[in-house]
């Protein structure tokens, strides 16, 4: 009987020696490849945030080369347009030099662009802080405008000084600056004329202002704002585009 049973065990197939290590194997693999799949996955995963970050630090950087209430263009760079040194009433008499940058746009480097345009109510917004003071509660006296328009009558266009047109007295000199770097309403009237544009640009200026305050253009880069810098409080914020 012992032997009969011997005998039928030996006629039991087993599994070959060879096929269990290419299961083995195939496992071995197989987890190999899921491995190096997941690694990939997380390089990649990695690379593309890095490039995301690179890519919004590298703007980010751009942007501060120009004033707060400018934008980086990169095609106004390529033209080498732009740039323009500060408006002084020294350097700029009737008939004079013009401090006015590359290519029809005046800004405070090369490649930058001033989009930030302001509304004057009334004589009393002779700077930033009066002007804030009155302007309207819902941001339409505040926009940003990339069309790098000479602004009309009593609206100012951040950054940039004008020569404005003056049809009683052609030869008169008037800017929309005063000499103690105040805004001219007055002057920005052209004598009672209700329409006309800045006619010259004459250089670069910092927005009147007796604290805090900046205009900048807002960080989604749709409309511009004024900001307390001492608090990094947006105190007004302008229409939108």
């Amino acid at each position: 009987m012992t032997q009969i049973t011997k005998h039928v065990r030996n006629q039991i197939p087993r599994p070959a020696e060879d096929e269990r290590g290419i299961t083995l194997q195939t496992l071995i693999v197989t987890a190999v490849l899921v491995l190096m799949a997941v690694a990939a996955g997380v390089i990649i995963a990695a690379i593309t945030n890095s490039s995301s970050d690179d890519l919004e630090e590298q703007s980010q950087d751009l942007d501060s080369l120009c004033a707060p209430w400018e934008l980086h263009d990169p095609v106004l760079e390529a033209n080498a347009a732009g740039g323009g040194s500060e408006f002084s009433l020294q350097l700029s008499p009737p008939g004079g030099p013009s401090n006015a940058g590359k290519g029809g746009v005046t800004s405070s480097k090369i490649g930058c662009l001033p989009v930030c345009y302001i509304r004057l109510n009334d004589p009393g917004d002779r700077t930033l802080d009066a002007f804030r003071m009155g302007a309207a509660t819902d941001g339409s006296d505040l926009w940003l405008d990339r069309s790098n328009d000479p602004p009309e009558v009593k609206i100012i266009r951040i950054g940039v000084t004008y020569q404005r047109n003056d049809q009683y007295l052609p030869q008169n000199y008037l800017t929309e600056l005063n000499a103690n770097k105040t805004w001219n309403y007055g002057q920005l009237q052209n004598r009672g004329a209700a329409t006309g544009r800045g006619k010259q640009q004459l250089g670069t200026h910092l927005p009147p202002t007796s604290s805090d305050l900046i205009v900048r253009v807002s960080n989604d880069q749709e409309s511009c704002v004024i900001e307390d810098t001492s608090t990094s409080e947006i105190v007004y914020q302008g229409r939108r585009n």
